[in-house]
């Protein structure tokens, strides 16, 4: 806490977190009245690092609306300080998030912005890499079509699978980790727990060719922080043994997948999709806000 402070200049009689429930931070608004100060006195660089901080809490690892957590922070300091590459703890968040979604039978109603964006993405996107010279830095460059929700439902009535690409234009195929330590999978370190992640069932996307994969492959580790810290020291040893595969293992890269993986994929996908529920139109932020307090 009081290291954090000091990375975004805040004097150390402020930086005695709030308590909201069984979470403690900075407030959103409390930060923000802190940025206006760095402004006024033109100390940019803690004005950068406090606005980086706020985007850590509120867009990367959120939790309760309107507070930077403790575990937002803890991520942002060890890169700040570290260099810590915190994408790993922004997949296993999401993922986690989409499991609790899951449970709950809420996956349309809470994912339904994540999945929009999912989707529309790479559709609209594709048509434009071959023109851009560094693909990430010039995504900006792409120009949205702006259009009404009927006619984006109208759109995707038409397309087929084969409309939308597997890989993603920028990927650069290379040797991909399998698994870590004596686990089947790789299991990833968010910010508030662990869960596993299985490459073994998603080879179209990384440009290899997609087949049934072994049922002991399936599964693996999903708990949070303080549930279970034997198993939180094993999943952390684990990562300095990771395990690649690459051609040598896996033959030549081809997004494909063979008729056994589609026939087992569609069987898998009836037993695990939840029932679509009747979903209201209304504004998907609303939504979530109002959804949040029922599934945490």
């Amino acid at each position: 806490m009081k290291k954090v402070g000091e990375l975004i200049g805040l004097p150390s009689s402020q930086t005695g977190f709030e308590t909201r429930g069984s979470v403690q931070g900075w407030k959103q608004t409390f930060l923000e009245d802190h940025l206006k100060t760095l402004a006024e006195q033109g100390e940019w660089d803690f004005f950068k690092t406090t606005l980086a901080l706020l985007l850590y809490g509120l867009v990367l690892f959120p939790f309760t609306l309107g507070v930077v957590d403790q575990a937002a922070m803890d991520v942002f300091f060890f890169y700040e300080t570290q260099g810590t590459n915190p994408v790993m703890a922004i997949l296993a968040d999401t993922l986690m998030s989409m499991e609790v979604c899951h449970k709950k039978q809420r996956v349309i109603e809470v994912l339904q912005s994540f999945a929009l964006c999912m989707v529309c993405n790479p559709f609209v996107c594709i048509r434009s890499f071959g023109s851009l010279v560094t693909s990430l830095p010039d995504f900006s460059r792409i120009e949205i079509p702006e259009k009404t929700a009927q006619q984006w439902k109208n759109d995707f009535a038409r397309y087929q699978g084969q409309h939308f690409p597997w890989v993603c234009p920028w990927y650069d195929h290379r040797d991909t980790i399998f698994s870590c330590g004596d686990f089947p999978n790789v299991p990833l370190m968010g910010s508030r727990g662990c869960i596993a992640y299985t490459p073994v069932i998603a080879l179209r996307q990384l440009k290899w060719t997609q087949f049934v994969p072994d049922k002991e492959l399936l599964g693996g580790v999903c708990f949070q922080y303080g549930t279970n810290n034997e198993q939180h020291e094993r999943v952390r040893k684990a990562w300095e043994h990771i395990h690649k595969k690459g051609e040598r293992e896996l033959g030549r890269a081809r997004a494909y997948a063979s008729a056994e993986y589609l026939e087992w994929r569609n069987e898998r996908r009836g037993d695990a999709i939840p029932v679509p529920m009747e979903v209201q139109h209304e504004d998907p932020s609303r939504a979530l806000t109002d959804m949040l307090p029922k599934w945490r």
